[in-house]
């Protein structure tokens, strides 16, 4: 039984992302039937006309390109996840040394995330085990993620306080294993101040680091502690090339913190971690479907809304507005920085044998 809740977590995203794909597809179909003056509404005419084969057909035939990427999202979707299911099973040791978790312990569900795909349309893959034990799977390398922790972790070491929380990164070839964080509250006022303490340290970490696209998806709050929970754009390169006024302006706000994208940017369409609130609607905008399963139904690009944000902590279930907490983010920031800068030449050291 646990093979077929799996798959069916598996198969929920493919179901969401032929959705998504197939959509405009059918509210255009729907604008058609409707203009042709059909005595039944147009949605129950499209829905009749697909349950048979050649009402498919037809509707492939009008749009072989979505036939096309119907095929090739299935495929890709099936190599994932049996490429998942087969490193699962090979680093099974590996992972019983660097999570606990057991050979024994089988897996219950896997949830595709809604981020970015990476090669061949491969996710991020959210696992839970029959023990309680989650773990996350990321398709690419994690090299870069494990070398941050160990900053974090010299830092702790070096007198941070309070200190930076690391999490346990396992480095496969070409993917790699990450530790799962929740999304828990702060147990008081006290662990508030604290978070954002921490995450001005971890700014200042990831400034040296050379990061960037820490926005509020990227950022988990577990409790008192702000932790990136997607490290990949790690060591950005930089074009030092400045031809006028506004190439020196892009240096430098790409040599400042504002790069790094936890706080709010100049142009106003930020989602930085820090920078945004629950349900805030953006500059930036998206597809939407308005009137489903109506005779006017219409794709329309509207402002886009955001949900929850997972980067801000928690109090009594309300997130907190990093606004209020400035002061804690700056000396926070201040602290670790001036760590960093007394210990640069180890930490250059430490960077060389990298």
């Amino acid at each position: 039984m646990s093979e077929v809740r799996v798959a069916n977590s598996l198969y929920a995203a493919l179901v969401e992302e032929i959705e998504i794909l197939i959509f405009r597809t059918l509210t255009l179909e729907e604008r058609i039937a409707g203009l042709e003056g059909d005595s039944i509404s147009a949605a129950e005419t499209l829905n009749d006309s697909l349950r048979r084969t050649e009402g498919r057909r037809k509707l492939f035939e009008t749009y072989p390109g979505l036939l096309r990427q119907l095929h090739l999202r299935t495929d890709r979707w099936l190599i994932a996840c049996a490429e998942m299911i087969d490193r699962l099973q090979a680093d099974r040791q590996a992972l019983k040394h660097a999570f606990g978790i057991e050979p024994m312990d089988s897996l219950v569900s896997a949830t595709m995330a809604h981020g970015d795909a990476h090669i061949g349309g491969r996710r991020v893959i959210l696992l839970r085990f029959k023990s309680g034990a989650r773990l996350v799977y990321k398709p690419r390398p994690v090299e870069a993620a494990r070398r941050f922790q160990e900053l974090i972790a010299f830092l702790n070491r070096a007198g941070l306080d309070p200190a930076l929380r690391t999490i346990k990164v396992l480095p496969r070839s070409g993917y790699g294993w990450v530790e799962h964080v929740p999304n828990r509250s702060c147990r008081n006022e006290s662990g508030i101040n604290r978070y954002f303490r921490r995450a001005g340290a971890l700014i200042a970490a990831l400034q040296v680091a050379g990061a960037s696209d820490c926005h509020f998806e990227n950022v988990m709050a577990d409790g008192e502690h702000p932790i990136v929970i997607d490290l990949e754009t790690l060591m950005r390169p930089q074009v030092r090339s400045v031809a006028n006024a506004t190439d020196l302006a892009i240096l430098a706000i790409d040599d400042s913190l504002l790069a790094i994208g936890m706080l709010p940017s100049i142009d106003g369409t930020d989602l930085g971690a820090l920078a945004v609130l629950p349900d805030q609607t953006t500059q930036l905008t998206t597809i939407g479907l308005i009137d489903a399963g109506t005779p006017t139904a219409r794709v329309e690009r509207m402002p886009w809304r955001l949900g929850d944000v997972p980067s801000l902590p928690l109090r009594k279930g309300e997130r907190v507005d990093a606004i209020n907490y400035a002061d804690d983010i700056e000396n926070g920031f201040i602290e670790a920085y001036e760590l960093i800068v007394k210990h640069r030449e180890m930490l250059l050291g430490f960077v060389d044998k990298a």
